[in-house]
């Protein structure tokens, strides 16, 4: 690669690191899901917990009957999930703006809107563990990527 090469690479390194970065996110948008849906299913928004039976005599629950009917479906009822029919996971994907070069979590699932409200946005996101991957995983395809540009 000559000087000429590398400089015409380096003034356009910005515009290959979005790329790369956009590229990642992409690449990886179905773990990305996935990985909140597991959150979700352990009972884990963005944040941390959401109700379990230690805060409500319920399991956060509404009410013993609606614990009884996810029983007769075979769902857990210790703490609040999210999922009966699975629609709403179901529904889940992964919303990308390459211009700002940011992503999140969204839904399409009639349910979407009465959910957060009750459980906060916090439901559609990465916990710390899954942000950590995230971002090592992000860093490793754009190290790859940046090494094939410049060679």
């Amino acid at each position: 690669m000559t000087i000429g090469q590398l400089n015409r690479k380096l003034a356009n390194i910005e515009t290959k690191v979005r790329s790369l970065v956009g590229q990642s996110i992409k690449r990886h948008q179905k773990e990305i899901v996935k990985r909140n849906r597991e959150q979700l299913l352990k009972g884990e928004d963005s944040e941390g917990k959401l109700k379990t039976a230690e805060h409500d005599p319920y399991g956060g629950y509404k009410s013993a009957s609606w614990i009884k009917k996810r029983q007769k479906k075979g769902r857990q009822t210790q703490y609040v999930d999210l999922r009966f029919s699975g629609d709403f996971q179901k529904s889940m994907f992964v919303k990308f703006d390459s211009t700002a070069l940011s992503f999140g979590i969204d839904a399409t699932d009639k349910k979407k809107e009465i959910l957060i409200h009750h459980w906060g946005e916090e439901i559609l996101g990465l916990n710390d563990a899954n942000w950590e991957w995230l971002l090592d995983t992000i860093t490793n395809d754009l190290y790859t990527g940046l090494k094939t540009y410049f060679t």
